[in-house]
């Protein structure tokens, strides 16, 4: 650790800020003994933030991380202390949730990479960047804080919008850190969009009423922000649910109806001036009565005329013994895979979240109790009852992308039923697929030993074959031994393809193939399947062998087309998307790996390849390895006994490609006669 203070730029992004998770990410910070040394709410412009994610630009994603990104509101801080860089990208945790540890802010909120939370500086140099470009007026450093008494010296924030940025201005109201998130009165200009503002408002239906206590202050009860429509003018605006309104286009509505404050509203026409307070989710709820004025509540319901169909199915229920209790789980499959199995209780939990976050509409029943043991043609009618449920709700768009469907449908290994098993499909290279039941904390490597078992492999080919994921991008990439398959499995289930787990060979010396493929017809079958859709799919280059390929394309042929496919470019090679290359400034780069040699290709930024090319044989390479956390893979070579250079390549694929290099100098070593214990799979 640094014996010297540093301070690191940290932003709350926008989805953090929707779903209310600023106290809570502040705490973490807190908590670990840094300061916060300034912060602010911004809506930043799309110029802003081009200039920050500047060295992105170019990439694929680099359009939609821009409109995500000033899609609403996000929260720039400063904290200080012992070695925050580190530790603060330590506490956020991985770039893909996925892959964060439970703990890290990441981890325990977030399960989609291009909605990770919350950005953090990775070094001291884009610390210092990233600060001086968001707050690079002093005035803007307004949270001043005593170093020894931890508290504001001033005890409120008010947030006034003034061309497109939020400026921090300071009052009189909180009185600690924590007070920061639990009351906000914000100033907001909200445009009206397509009829509605993108709101509920939500209170009493009679004047006046007792005091009500809110952070400390006395207030006379307050309509409130019952729902916020997502991607709506008010969820611009940075409007959330549970803001209590003081003000209404000028006019305090303290003690007002619900009547008299949606009559305000609609005299503004098209613009709305609120101000409100902001409390966390523990007062929203302890503040919610369940008084509303229904028929002018609906003016400002959510959108539900957004359609669409989601292959959602449970086609069957399974026993479950967990904790000492047996009990029925029903399997929920997405486009036919198995995302996990939910007991009945947790239906009627989701039911009673959805029903009082979406007030106003009409949900379909759920199949009813019964305190006594079910037969199997209830348990099956209860079955069809809650499939009838979910296909109903999930046909709405605004219910199906509530973060309640969307956890309920994902992985939850604190239920009940993370104990019981799952289907997972693998597709084989003829194009078949294997079921299997696994558990769904199930690692790649206890999945393929079941794969093995399934397909009855003899342990020499098991060792020349591998898992692979088919990602978005349409490449092929080795699991590591300890992910875990199913995760992957019901991430990718809007995919066309029925699974994206495949079994596929692991080998690069064409040599050692010939020799398996002679002694294993099963091992054979594997290396002709992949190989026609190797030539089908433009990996391998036939050119004008096409035709006779084509006449070949049967098993009972299989040793006559694989003698004359192994002669082509691309067999056994294994050619990279296009990535960014440290020592390449004015566009990408291409890898690709063979047994005999390594070559890089230039490109520009869209992958359309250029003339320049770099061929290294593999006795050139001195030293490889994955850094900056499997974002990029660097290697050193050298060339005639000259100095040393090294390669980096920042890529989504850093791992696939050090598995790739340690293959090859294994199966090149073992071609040279040496003996290796290391056991791969």
């Amino acid at each position: 650790m640094s014996s010297t203070k540093e301070r690191t730029f940290i932003c709350i992004k926008p989805d953090a800020v929707q779903r209310g998770l600023i106290g809570k990410i502040i705490e973490r910070f807190e908590q670990r003994g840094y300061k916060l040394v300034a912060m602010k709410m911004v809506k930043a412009t799309k110029p802003h933030l081009e200039i920050h994610y500047q060295e992105l630009q170019g990439k694929p994603f680099f359009k939609n991380l821009v409109d995500y990104m000033s899609s609403g509101p996000v929260v720039a801080m400063v904290w200080e202390g012992l070695d925050v860089i580190k530790q603060g990208r330590q506490m956020l945790g991985a770039t893909n949730p996925l892959n964060s540890m439970p703990g890290t802010i990441r981890g325990d909120f977030s399960i989609q990479t291009g909605r990770n939370i919350v950005h953090g500086s990775d070094s001291l140099p884009s610390a210092e960047r990233e600060i001086a470009h968001w707050l690079r007026n002093p005035k803007d450093i307004c949270l001043t804080l005593a170093v020894e008494a931890r508290v504001f010296k001033s005890k409120s924030l008010i947030l006034t919008k003034s061309d497109e940025i939020w400026r921090v201005k300071l009052s009189n109201r909180i009185t600690s850190k924590f007070d920061l998130v639990k009351m906000i009165r914000l100033d907001v200009n909200i445009w009206q969009q397509m009829s509605c503002f993108g709101f509920n408002v939500k209170g009493q239906v009679s004047e006046g009423g007792q005091l009500r206590s809110i952070n400390g202050e006395l207030y006379a009860p307050l309509q409130h922000v019952s729902a916020v429509l997502r991607g709506g003018a008010a969820a611009k605006a940075g409007l959330l649910k549970g803001d209590r309104i003081l003000r209404v286009n000028g006019v305090d509505v303290e003690g007002a109806t619900h009547k008299q404050v949606v009559e305000l509203i609609k005299d503004g026409g098209d613009k709305l001036s609120l101000v409100v307070i902001s409390v966390d989710a523990v007062d929203a709820e302890r503040f919610e009565n369940g008084l509303t004025e229904e028929k002018d509540f609906l003016h400002y319901r959510y959108d539900y005329s957004e359609k669409r169909s989601l292959p959602i199915t449970i086609p069957s229920y399974q026993t479950v013994t967990a904790n000492g209790e047996r009990f029925v789980a029903y399997n929920v499959h997405m486009a036919g895979r198995h995302l996990g199995s939910r007991r009945y209780n947790e239906f009627v939990q989701l039911h009673n979240l959805l029903k009082h976050e979406f007030i106003d509409f009409d949900f379909p029943k759920l199949p009813s109790k019964w305190p006594f043991s079910l037969s199997e043609q209830q348990l099956d009618a209860r079955r069809r009852g809650l499939e009838s449920y979910l296909e109903k709700i999930c046909a709405v768009r605004v219910i199906a992308d509530s973060d309640y469907i969307q956890e309920f449908l994902m992985e939850d290994s604190l239920s009940e039923c993370a104990a019981a098993d799952v289907h997972i499909r693998i597709l084989l290279p003829d194009g078949n697929s294997l079921l299997l039941n696994i558990k769904r904390h199930c690692t790649a490597i206890e999945l393929y030993m079941a794969t093995q078992k399934r397909l009855n492999m003899s342990p020499e080919a098991s060792r020349y074959c591998a898992l692979f994921e088919m990602t978005e991008c349409g490449f092929d990439r080795k699991l590591a031994d300890d992910e875990y398959p199913h995760a992957l499995y019901i991430q990718n289930y809007s995919s066309a393809a029925s699974s994206c787990i495949l079994l596929r060979k692991w080998i690069f010396d064409i040599d050692r193939e010939i020799e398996l493929c002679e002694r294993d017809r099963l091992f054979k079958e594997l290396c002709f399947w992949q190989a026609v859709a190797g030539v089908n799919g433009g990996l391998v280059s036939a050119k004008e062998k096409m035709f006779q390929l084509k006449a070949l394309q049967s098993i009972e042929r299989a040793d006559k087309y694989l003698d004359m496919v192994r002669s082509m470019d691309g067999y056994n090679r294994i050619v990279f998307p296009h990535c960014g290359c440290g020592s390449r400034k004015d566009g990408d780069i291409i890898l690709a790996v063979g047994f005999s040699q390594l070559t890089i290709r230039a490109c520009d930024y869209e992958g359309n390849l250029q003339e320049e090319e770099l061929a290294f044989d593999w006795t050139d390479i001195l030293e490889y390895k994955v850094v900056d956390n499997g974002a990029t893979f660097a290697f050193e070579y050298a060339r005639s006994q000259k100095k040393p250079k090294s390669v980096k390549l920042s890529t989504q694929f850093a791992m696939y490609m050090n598995f790739c290099f340690s293959r090859i100098f294994e199966e090149r070593e073992r071609r040279a006669g040496m003996n290796f214990s290391k056991e791969d799979y």
